[in-house]
């Protein structure tokens, strides 16, 4: 057993590890190869539709881990509903989707909206994928289909060694929408074993589409709210200070993404289905483990990389993206403050699983997405690119304080 799980955790890791290297090889590639005003786009492009398809997913992924903890794979008679409210989702956030680029960049950006809507669409349904193949432990299949998303993205970057921007785009839409498709298969082949392993006799009764949206709604509540009071920097950035600053801070922003993938691939992806199980059947033993022991050794594991960090920041910046990213050195010394933090709530938040504890969550999610934009909008016109920052850090010591005062209600809750 413990060599199975080892098995999963590598495959996890390497495939993650890999993918993440893909999209920094990328962003290096397209700050170094676009001017600093279209690698601004792109950066604001990437964390638009991460935004939306956070809408679009409604955080379903989860919510079937859930249901499956509870149901077993009687969770196939949730598919069909949870897919027409996917459908439901991408048409309210279609006027968004186009609306906002318009205006924030002008006339060039329908091009753009169009060639990435397919992009948009597969990030939406993705987290439902995910779940696929967590509820079925295929744990070398996901860590393979999580390869994907930054592989079409390095594969599209790399069209720029030898066409324009516009090419990029559209080669980019062209690959999410093969891979769009691909997942449609991946969700038709889960319905089809789901059925075949059920363990309900008779007919099951499938659940109507507005039941899936009320019942799902604090996954996805969280889901989006994390978007935003994660990633709302880089649009703030783009409205008040233009694309320029955006990419100056997205660099930074880029390694530090980098640093946080490996807790979250431990935590969110394989261990999130365990904690449901433990939590189920009350085994507060490994709960309180998550709590006390492991959060001290993750916090100081955090300071550890944030000091390494902090003094070979510029050489790091230079080296990666060159001299005229220069500025984005400091913007990086104090976005990994946030570093040992991040990593304690990374782990506090898969035990916030039980139906009243990811409610706790939400309101979590919402206070610093709340928190996150006043500052930017106080910060930013205020010291400009480098308020951004700082408000990212007060947001996240703020979150960090309340997941970890609130998981003491778990005992409570279970």
């Amino acid at each position: 057993m413990f060599l199975k799980h080892l098995k999963n955790l590598l495959y996890l890791f390497t495939s993650k590890g890999v993918a993440s290297s893909f999209a920094f090889i990328a962003q290096i590639i397209l700050a170094r190869l676009l001017t600093q005003e279209d690698y601004g786009t792109v950066s604001f492009y990437i964390v638009f539709i991460n935004i939306l398809s956070s809408i679009i997913g409604y955080g379903l992924g989860n919510f079937w881990l859930r249901r499956y903890a509870v149901e077993g794979f009687n969770v196939k008679r949730w598919i069909k509903p949870s897919l027409m409210s996917g459908i439901c989702l991408t048409g309210i956030t279609m006027p968004i989707y186009f609306i906002v680029p318009y205006f924030s960049l002008g006339e060039h950006s329908l091009f753009i909206s169009l060639a990435l809507l397919p992009l948009l669409i597969f990030q939406g349904f993705s987290q439902i994928v995910r779940a696929c193949f967590q509820i079925l432990g295929k744990y070398n299949k996901l860590s393979y289909y999580m390869l994907i998303k930054n592989s079409i993205f390095l594969l599209s970057a790399l069209i720029l060694f030898l066409f324009d921007f516009n090419s990029f785009v559209a080669i980019y839409g062209i690959l999410s929408l093969l891979v769009l498709l691909y997942s449609l298969t991946i969700v038709k082949g889960f319905y089809n074993i789901s059925t075949y392993r059920a363990e309900m006799s008779g007919v099951i009764e499938e659940p109507k589409t507005k039941l899936v949206l009320k019942l799902a709604w604090p996954f996805g509540a969280q889901g989006i709210l994390y978007m935003l009071y994660y990633q709302v920097d880089i649009l703030m950035i783009t409205f008040f200070l233009g694309t320029t600053s955006t990419g100056l801070y997205n660099a930074s922003f880029t390694i530090v993404s980098l640093i946080f993938v490996f807790p979250s691939i431990l935590f969110q992806i394989y261990l999130l289905p365990k904690a449901n199980v433990w939590i189920a059947n009350n085994e507060l033993n490994k709960i309180n483990f998550i709590r006390k022991k492991l959060s001290i050794i993750l916090f100081l594991l955090g300071i550890s990389i944030t000091l390494i960090l902090f003094y070979i920041g510029e050489f790091l910046i230079t080296l990666l993206f060159g001299a005229e990213f220069l500025d984005s050195a400091l913007l990086f010394k104090v976005l990994i403050l946030s570093v040992p933090f991040r990593f304690v709530t990374n782990s506090l938040e898969m035990i916030f699983a039980t139906e009243r504890m990811v409610t706790y969550k939400v309101y979590i999610q919402a206070g610093g997405a709340l928190l996150n934009i006043f500052l930017n909008l106080i910060f930013i016109n205020q010291i400009g690119v480098i308020g951004a920052a700082i408000s990212t850090v007060i947001t996240e010591i703020f979150i960090f304080l309340l997941y970890y005062f609130l998981s003491a209600r778990l005992k409570r809750e279970m």
